[in-house]
């Protein structure tokens, strides 16, 4: 069995009550899997991290993997492998 870490930065730390862990995965999956998976797992609302009319990555979500964009790799059908760390930072600000 293979696991990845995931990493929460910002107000994803106060959503989830965590900052980093670790989860077990059976095969490879995809940047989009995963975030189905987190959303499930701390019943996090639909449009925290994904446009809801698109399903795109929220433009104010920087996401991570192995400290590259994965806008430079594959987007959200990047694969996720044994011992990788995809870091989720959410941008908030306000004026």
């Amino acid at each position: 069995m293979a696991s990845i870490w995931v990493e929460f930065v910002g107000i994803l730390q106060n959503e989830t009550g965590t900052s980093k862990l670790q989860i077990n995965i059976d095969a490879p999956i995809t940047v989009s899997t995963m975030i189905e998976r987190l959303k499930t797992s701390f019943k996090l609302k639909q449009n925290l991290l994904l446009e809801h009319e698109t399903g795109h990555l929220r433009q104010n979500t920087l996401t991570l993997v192995n400290g590259k964009d994965i806008n430079v790799l594959e987007g959200l059908e990047t694969k996720l492998k044994d011992d990788d760390i995809i870091t989720i930072i959410q941008i908030s600000h306000g004026g």
